[in-house]
């Protein structure tokens, strides 16, 4: 079964619609939001999370502390999640008219004005129950056009389907329903979570997939070599042959037989090496391909010190802020140079 979406309720996010500058590529739309972000954020651009959508000549931002972003979601999901955006991010991929409509994803509830298919408006605040009171503070918050609360949707569905796609649907009382169909591409831009990070995991989820296509089709390219030799042998050897190929098989026969007697002393591991084995291997699933490690220092199972090289400082930051935004690494930078295009490094990795 794939795995759902999550949806942040909008109630956590500063919300800004911009203009874009005209000419702005589509590649350079990240670092554009990175640098009105840290202008328009009293707080630090480090410690926030931050998704956005285009639309026409206007980029509508969410900002959050991240911290906001991971509070109560359950250990792993953060990173095998299809997605993580705010709620009424959802709805840039719906086919909306104009006008000001009201979004209840369950744990708040939101205001959005169209003018020209462009989001104008925006305000959100956490649903205490009192629908009343609720609307009076969207009014508060935003100065619209006109009167809110007329037109209220709520998320009946919002699930990934086998196929990938997104499916989704609101439904307003009494007024029937608007379902729609989107894609993760369509979304990704909203995603919460680090860009780099996230596609980081990807790579490895990609490497780990064909890992083990190639390791569930040994047995059957196997069976199929085997099963040729033995026809090839009855057509053209006969019994007598047989003994020859058992005689030049028995060589390899011994080999396994001493490779499963290693197996066996593998097993012997204690838990405590399997451990430090299985932190290595994780330590090693996120780091980038230009960074070599140069000397690995186990000091206990769950501490570790990493001393390597890459082709720059930032590189080694990014690979820091990947192990830290993991959930399951304390990190930290102890030493850094760079000489001729070179940045040296000592890491200290505290496993949890």
């Amino acid at each position: 079964m794939a795995q759902n979406m999550i949806l942040i309720p909008d109630s956590v996010f500063f919300v800004k619609t911009m203009d874009a500058p005209k000419g702005l590529a589509d590649g350079d739309i990240d670092d554009f939001v990175e640098t009105a972000v840290e202008t328009f954020s009293p707080i630090p651009a480090d410690r926030l999370a931050k998704g956005f959508f285009k639309k026409g000549g206007t980029i509508t931002v969410f900002s959050t502390l991240e911290e906001k972003v991971k509070n109560g979601l359950e250990e792993g999901s953060f990173m095998s999640a299809p997605l993580i955006i705010p709620a009424s991010a959802l709805l840039s991929t719906a086919p909306l008219g104009d006008g000001i409509l009201c979004f209840d994803s369950g744990e708040s509830i939101s205001a959005i004005e169209i003018k020209d298919g462009l989001w104008t408006n925006f305000a959100a605040v956490r649903k205490t129950g009192a629908g009343a009171s609720d609307m009076e503070n969207l009014r508060a918050l935003a100065n619209f056009s006109g009167p809110i609360g007329s037109r209220v949707f709520k998320l009946a569905k919002c699930e990934v389907l086998k196929n990938g796609k997104i499916s989704c649907e609101i439904a307003e009382d009494g007024n029937g329903s608007i379902e729609w169909q989107t894609s993760r591409k369509d979304l990704l831009t909203c995603d919460l979570r680090d860009k780099a990070l996230i596609r980081l995991a990807e790579k490895n989820k990609r490497k780990k997939a064909a890992a083990a296509i190639a390791v569930k089709a040994v047995p059957a390219v196997f069976a199929l070599l085997l099963l040729w030799q033995v026809s090839l042998f009855f057509k053209e050897s006969g019994i007598k042959s047989m003994q020859a190929l058992v005689n030049e098989r028995e060589p390899m026969a011994k080999t396994i037989e001493m490779q499963s007697e290693q197996i066996g002393e593998l097993r012997s591991f204690t838990s405590k090496k399997l451990h430090s084995i299985a932190n290595l291997a994780f330590i090693n699933s996120l780091r980038p391909e230009d960074i070599l490690f140069s000397q690995v220092t186990l000091e206990y199972p769950a501490d570790i010190i990493v001393r390597g090289t890459a082709n720059s400082i930032g590189t080694v930051e990014a690979f820091t802020k990947a192990l830290k935004s993991s959930g399951k690494a304390e990190a930290d930078l102890s030493n850094i140079s760079s000489v001729k295009d070179q940045a040296s490094f000592t890491l200290s990795v505290k496993l949890k």
